[in-house]
């Protein structure tokens, strides 16, 4: 899809106990968007279920979904937010 392309981790947490989540048993993606390595340098955390995504950013989007382009990297390494 071209060589112009957004790199972003996606983390799984969960959300904050609240009136909408009274067990806190609620989770959700957060995705951060990496502008160059330095940014991207991270500790392993197993507990958030970490992938990423290499999204086009020439403007090619995907007809079904109407976003970019894109492909998720993700780990074989088990965490807890990983089914066995």
């Amino acid at each position: 899809d071209g060589d112009k392309n957004t790199v972003s981790e996606i983390d799984v947490v969960a959300e904050p106990v609240s009136e909408l989540n009274p067990y806190g048993n609620a989770f959700g993606p957060v995705e951060t968007v990496l502008t160059n390595e330095k940014e991207a340098v991270r500790v392993y955390d197993a507990t958030k279920a970490r992938t990423w995504k290499i999204a086009n950013a020439d403007g090619n989007v995907n007809p079904i979904t109407g976003k970019p382009t894109a492909y998720k990297l993700i780990p074989f390494t088990k965490g807890p937010a990983q089914p066995p």
